[in-house]
């Protein structure tokens, strides 16, 4: 969800913003959303892209085939993180064990030749052209690295659509952290004031709502592995 986005209030009526139209003032002909905002953000892994089964699956391989107990709750605990501080809680809870080695043997498992295609989440890909086709800017922001990202966006078919993409590279302190949201929000060239945002929670960090932007919680909590519908959002 994004977080710390600063709300400015009401601006000057001689400014830009009062003067420029809302992107995302409600169309009674679109059903996108019936609140305004300005911008979306999303997150990639278990947002748009089916991943995260394939993800628990490879560590859980990777730990048994090192005589290690698979611990759900680390796996868990894995989700929205970047390697680095993955790597930190490998160290910490996994003790005896090389970090490095077990995240490089999760990746070569989770990128072996007979793993099928990723796919989108059902709702996903429509959803993003939906919006894009209301003229409200986009912007990704992940966890995950550059390479990963941009080549899901593209089997996704949807890059071209994601004027601002913030990867694990461009911050510094990882999710839940607003660094990589206040990045996207400056990535555009005009900063927007009301945004909404869809990111998979982290099981210590559900959902919250923030001035300036509306978060939606991802995977609603029927835990169903599809969006909850392109005509309504489920702002938390």
């Amino acid at each position: 969800m994004m977080t710390g986005m600063p709300d400015p209030g009401s601006p000057d009526p001689g400014s830009t913003d009062a003067r420029s139209p809302d992107l995302g003032s409600p169309d009674p002909g679109n059903p996108v959303e019936s609140r305004p905002f300005q911008a979306a953000v999303f997150d990639l892994d278990g947002t748009l892209v089916d991943s995260e089964t394939r993800s628990h699956e490879s560590w859980r391989h990777v730990f048994r085939s090192r005589g290690i107990v698979p611990d759900d709750s680390l796996i868990r605990a894995f989700v929205g993180r970047r390697g680095i501080d993955v790597h930190d809680l490998l160290k910490e809870q996994v003790p005896g064990h090389d970090p490095a080695e077990l995240m490089a043997a999760t990746s070569e498992h989770f990128h072996a030749p007979h793993q099928p295609p990723l796919g989108p989440l059902a709702g996903a890909v429509e959803l993003v052209r939906l919006i894009a086709a209301a003229g409200v800017p986009l912007a990704l922001v992940t966890s995950a690295g550059r390479p990963y990202a941009e080549q899901t966006l593209d089997e996704l078919g949807v890059h071209e659509l994601f004027s601002v993409v913030v990867t694990a590279e461009d911050v510094t302190v990882g999710k839940p952290d607003p660094e990589g949201y206040l990045a996207a929000a400056g990535g555009w060239a005009r900063r927007p004031r009301r945004a909404w945002c869809s990111r998979t929670p982290r099981p210590e960090s559900p959902p919250r709502r923030r001035p300036g932007c509306t978060a939606s919680r991802w995977p609603p909590p029927t835990r169903r592995r599809t969006w909850p519908g392109r005509t309504r959002w489920s702002p938390t």
